[in-house]
């Protein structure tokens, strides 16, 4: 019998894995400035929720999480699991943002997507993204590997990062952090990521579209 009297419910291997998946679902939700309660966890862990509620008891003794109307993690459930933080515009999703985000999620429990805001593009790229800041989210929240899409700020780039608080800042393979980011005095690793698959890229996709609608024989 294990210590928690679990025995009947699952194997240990399953168990500890359901109270990890507790842990990041409820840091999840704090990052997406969501409130999360037993009813609604039962619903994420697919488990009823008598057994849902035992289950937070149980991490809430541990010390690990503490529940005042919402569930969020303690200090000590916070240091259970590994943050990891990724920023981009993600306007047109191709092969390489899935297979950095894929790769990125090996390396964390839980991955948080930055999405660019519109003005931030438009400053640094010179022109608009070709879908805005909701409809990238939108989108990027919808792949598998990524647990959390959240706006960036256009002023401070600072300012999501210490809302997630990573223990990892991923970059892709040919970005670079921000100056205020990297002068920060925040604590986190960064560790890149050097996939890059050739033709993949949002710019060269964009030709191609252009391209395939060009009527032929006309002339650009």
């Amino acid at each position: 019998m294990t210590g928690d009297g679990l025995t009947n419910l699952t194997s240990d291997d399953v168990l500890q894995e359901i109270f990890r998946k507790i842990l990041i679902t409820i840091e999840g939700a704090r990052i997406k400035n969501k409130n999360v309660t037993p009813e609604t966890l039962c619903e994420e862990l697919a488990i009823p929720v008598a057994k849902t509620k035992y289950l937070i008891g149980i991490v809430v003794r541990r010390g690990e999480a503490k529940l005042n109307g919402t569930l969020r993690l303690t200090r000590k459930g916070r240091k259970t699991i590994k943050v990891g933080l990724i920023g981009g515009v993600f306007d047109i999703i191709h092969p390489g943002h899935i297979a950095t985000l894929e790769e990125a999620k090996q390396r964390c429990d839980l991955l948080v997507v930055v999405i660019a805001k519109d003005s931030t593009v438009k400053r640094n790229k010179g022109k608009n993204s070709i879908n805005n800041e909701e409809e990238r989210k939108r989108v990027v929240e919808a792949i598998k590997p990524v647990d959390a899409a959240i706006l960036g700020d256009d002023s401070d780039h600072t300012k999501p990062l210490i809302h997630v608080d990573p223990d990892l800042i991923f970059l892709g393979y040919d970005q670079k952090l921000p100056e205020k980011v990297s002068e920060s005095k925040l604590n986190y690793d960064v560790e890149r990521i050097k996939i890059h698959i050739e033709g993949a890229n949002t710019s060269k996709m964009i030709e191609k579209i252009r391209e395939s609608t060009q009527p032929e024989g006309s002339v650009r």
